[in-house]
């Protein structure tokens, strides 16, 4: 039962309105390799393909800025995955791949059976 309202709680949060636009690019069934929480709000790195190949940082690191819709509910799911080691689908802006930081906006996380 506890799985299946999990389950549940995740299906609501991708369903969620968010900062979605025309803009939006996915990274998909990735898994996230570390956290940076920051002071303009909290880092990540995923594994996989470059996603944002134009950085000058890190071609892999994105942010969810303080401040965004649903930021708490977003950074949960973010924790839960990695520290379940669970493969997310992250969807982002992709107007901002030329920053150090490509802005997230929507985290969807998968359980493996």
């Amino acid at each position: 039962m506890k799985r299946v309202l999990i389950g549940v709680a995740f299906a609501l949060l991708a369903a969620m309105p968010g900062a979605a636009n025309a803009q939006d690019a996915w990274a998909m069934q990735r898994k996230i390799l570390y956290l940076y929480p920051t002071a303009g709000g909290f880092s990540f790195k995923l594994d996989g393909a470059q996603v944002n190949p134009g950085s000058p940082c890190d071609a892999n690191r994105m942010i969810l800025p303080l401040g965004a819709p649903n930021y708490d509910a977003i950074i949960g799911s973010i924790m839960l995955a990695f520290s379940s080691n669970y493969v997310v689908d992250v969807a982002y802006d992709s107007s901002t791949v030329s920053s150090c930081d490509t802005v997230v906006n929507r985290v969807v996380v998968y359980r493996r059976a």
